[in-house]
C-alpha cells in the first residue's frame, strides 16, 4: 500500500475506514480495505507520511497506532465464529423445511467472521409474502424446544449480565419479506448509516432460495454511494419472482400467530414498537432490535475520526 499511488487521493477515507472498524476490533487487509473504503466528494487529502504516523501495519493488518493488540482480537474470533457458523448451519437445516423461508444468513458481525467467543448467533431472515408471523412462530418454536433460544433481553442494564448465558443461542429478531427487500427504510435519516452497510456486505449466508440474496443486493445498490463492495446485480439478470401461491390454510394460520405474537409483543415492548427504525413490527418486516446501538456507533466514529484529525493536524 506504500507504494500505491492512488493513495494520495484516497488516503483519508482509507483513515475513516480504518477507524470505523477499529471499534469493533477489526484491524483490516489490503483487499478488505480496496472493497470497503468509504467514499466522499468532500474528503481530505493527507500525505504519505502523515497517512503511517496515524495507520500502522503488521502482520498484514492495518490498524490505527498503537492498536497492534486488536490482531489477536481478530485472529481469536475467527476461531470462534467458524463454531458458531457450523450451529447456525445445523439449526437452518430445520428451518429450511418450511417452504416460505427463502434466505438466511447470519448478521450482525461487522467484519468477517468477527463473532465473539460468549456473544450469541443473530441470524437474518427473508420470507416470503404474507409469511412473516408463521416464520416468526414456527423458527422461535424450534429454538425453545433445542433449548437454543436466548433470554429476554429485557432493559437495557441487564445485558451484559444475559451475554454469558446466551453464549451461542440462536437469536430471531430479523425478518423481512421478499416484496420488502429494500433497507433504506431502516437505515438512520439523519445520515449516511454505515453501520447498515457494512451489515449488508458481511452477511455470512447460510441458506438460499430462488436468488433471494442476489435480489436483496439488487434492491440495495444504493450502499455503492457510501462505500465500496457491494456486488453489483444487474437490473437484467433473471429472477423467479412466483411468490409462494396462497394457501387458505396457511393464510388463517397466518393471522392466528400473528395475533398470539403481537400480543405478547405489545406486553412487552409495546412502548418502543415503531417510535424509531430500532423495533419495527408490520407484515413486511420484524426488527426487534432493543439494544440497536446504531446511534452509538455513529457518535463514536465521529468523535474518532475528529481525535484522528487533530493528530493529522499536528504532524503537518
Amino acid at each position: 500500500m506504500k507504494n500505491n499511488k492512488k493513495l494520495n487521493n484516497y488516503n483519508w477515507a482509507i483513515v475513516k475506514t480504518i477507524a470505523f472498524f477499529d471499534m469493533f476490533d477489526y484491524p483490516l487487509t489490503v483487499s478488505e480495505i480496496e472493497n470497503w473504503t468509504l467514499k466522499s466528494d468532500n474528503q481530505k487529502s493527507i500525505s504519505q507520511q502523515i497517512f503511517f504516523s496515524i495507520i500502522d501495519f503488521r502482520n498484514g493488518y492495518y490498524f490505527i497506532k498503537n492498536r497492534q493488540n486488536i490482531i489477536f482480537i481478530r485472529e481469536n474470533r475467527y476461531k470462534y465464529a467458524k463454531k458458531k457458523y457450523k450451529i447456525a448451519k445445523r439449526i437452518s437445516k430445520i428451518f429450511k423445511i418450511f417452504p416460505w423461508i427463502k434466505m438466511i444468513a447470519v448478521c450482525n458481525a461487522i467484519g468477517n467472521y468477527n463473532l465473539r467467543k460468549n456473544g450469541d448467533i443473530d441470524l437474518f431472515i427473508i420470507t416470503s409474502k404474507n409469511r412473516l408471523w408463521l416464520t416468526k412462530f414456527f423458527t422461535t418454536l424450534i429454538t425453545i424446544i433445542l433449548l437454543k433460544r436466548p433470554k429476554q433481553q429485557g432493559s437495557l442494564d441487564d445485558i451484559d449480565k444475559k451475554i454469558d448465558a446466551n453464549k451461542d443461542k440462536i437469536c430471531l429478531s430479523f425478518f423481512i419479506t421478499e416484496d420488502n427487500l429494500d433497507l433504506r427504510k431502516i437505515a438512520l435519516k439523519k445520515q449516511n448509516d454505515l453501520y447498515i452497510c457494512y451489515w449488508l456486505i458481511n452477511l455470512k449466508l447460510i441458506y438460499n432460495k430462488d436468488n433471494t440474496y442476489q435480489k436483496l443486493i439488487r434492491e440495495n445498490q444504493w450502499i455503492n454511494k457510501i462505500i465500496s463492495g457491494l456486488p453489483h446485480i444487474s437490473n437484467s439478470y433473471q429472477y423467479n419472482n412466483n411468490y409462494t401461491k396462497n394457501n387458505v390454510f396457511c393464510n388463517f394460520l397466518e393471522k392466528i400467530v400473528k395475533k398470539i405474537q403481537l400480543k405478547i409483543m405489545i406486553k412487552n415492548i409495546g412502548n418502543i414498537m415503531n417510535k424509531n427504525t430500532n423495533v419495527i413490527v408490520t407484515d413486511k418486516i420484524l426488527k426487534l432490535h432493543i439494544n440497536d446501538r446504531r446511534e452509538y456507533y455513529l457518535k463514536k466514529f465521529k468523535d474518532k475520526v475528529l481525535e484522528l484529525e487533530k493528530i493529522s493536524s499536528h504532524n503537518t
